[in-house]
């Protein structure tokens, strides 16, 4: 009855899941998290240290999305809102922040290769 579209690509590249706060995940180059829950994700300062380096060279965002950089902290804090992208540049390992251990839904859709 139906004709399959052999054109449309499969969802694989894009995974939704519960992240618990505080435990390490692997962020890849180019991999897009869009939040479903409200979300700080840490990642480290370290991403900008080669080469002076400014932010929106290695994080793109949507313009509303604050960040943090406290002095006396390794991290960067990304404050993610629902409905809001970020992608980073580099790869590199993160975390969600969190004051308590709801687990928070975020989608992670790859890039295009």
């Amino acid at each position: 009855m139906f004709s399959r579209n052999r054109n449309i690509k499969a969802l694989s590249d894009e995974t939704v899941f519960s992240q618990p706060p505080g435990k390490i995940f692997r962020w890849t180059k180019g991999t897009k998290i869009t939040a479903i829950d409200m979300v700080i994700i840490a990642v480290p300062k370290a991403l900008l240290s080669s080469g002076g380096e400014t932010i929106s060279s290695v994080i793109e965002a949507d313009d509303e999305m604050n960040v943090a950089i406290p002095p006396d902290s390794d991290k960067i804090f990304l404050y993610v809102q629902p409905g809001m992208s970020v992608t980073l540049k580099k790869s590199s390992e993160s975390y969600i922040v969190a004051n308590d251990d709801t687990p928070r839904r975020i989608r992670m859709t790859k890039p295009k290769a």
